[in-house]
């Protein structure tokens, strides 16, 4: 097939997958289904400028006739390869699960903050989901360790192996420092979420996967920024 071809196929496609997506009951164009869903679908924001340049690239290479719909040019390999990608993007976005799945380790509220600090020596994890019999009670980090050990260095007595987990996490700034996520969302909107935090609180350290994004579920995995920054690298 002609790159032609192959642009105006994965062109058609993407416009199916917006007009999909499309409430209103009457036609729009394809312009305009990607403003109706830039608001609402955080993929489609992503790549709203790409979006309009494929609109633009297909109406100059396309031609309208009484003799039907042919190509007048010939698009580069790299805008077929980057409309592809595109499309993938939308309609097949990577999911949470898939990405960042892995075996969580958690800890008890009477754990001792000695079993925390050799999790930290051995594997460098930064974030600690405490439970509560089976009830998550919030989420240790390293920021709310330091805290505590700066409130109690000054009397010089410190017991790591007497002090439980449930006495530091009052030195959580942010009691709520995290979001339960469900495993379907995709990478994303996870992103987005880290991204509008500082309009909803002053610090998100994690997100917590779980099957539907309930507390009450087991957890999938575990997400943090720096997690998001590895994705793109890979």
């Amino acid at each position: 097939m002609r790159n032609s071809d192959n642009f105006l196929a994965a062109f058609n496609r993407i416009e199916q997958f917006l007009n999909n997506g499309n409430t209103s009951g009457v036609y729009r164009p394809f312009t305009q289904l990607v403003r109706d869903q830039t608001e609402r679908n955080v993929t489609v924001k992503r790549n709203k400028d790409q979006l309009a340049k494929f609109s633009n690239l297909r109406n100059a290479i396309v031609h309208q006739s009484t003799k039907g719909t042919y190509a007048i040019a010939e698009p580069h390999d790299s805008i077929v390869e980057e409309i592809e990608k595109v499309e993938q993007e939308l309609t097949n976005p990577p999911k949470v699960i898939t990405q960042f799945q892995k075996k969580v380790e958690i800890f008890k509220h009477n754990n001792s903050i000695a079993d925390v600090l050799k999790i930290i020596r051995d594997r460098d994890y930064t974030q600690f989901p405490v439970y509560k019999e089976e009830e998550f009670i919030g989420l240790l980090t390293e920021n709310g360790i330091t805290k505590w050990l700066a409130r109690n260095i000054e009397e010089d007595i410190i017991s790591l192996e007497e002090t439980n987990l449930i006495d530091i996490l009052e030195f959580e700034e942010e009691v709520d420092n995290y979001i339960f996520i469900g495993k379907e969302m995709n990478v994303y909107e996870a992103e987005e979420i880290f991204k509008d935090f500082p309009h909803t609180r002053e610090r998100l350290d994690a997100l917590l996967i779980t099957h539907s994004g309930k507390k009450t579920q087991s957890l999938l995995g575990i997400i943090t920024t720096w997690d998001i920054l590895q994705f793109y690298k890979t």
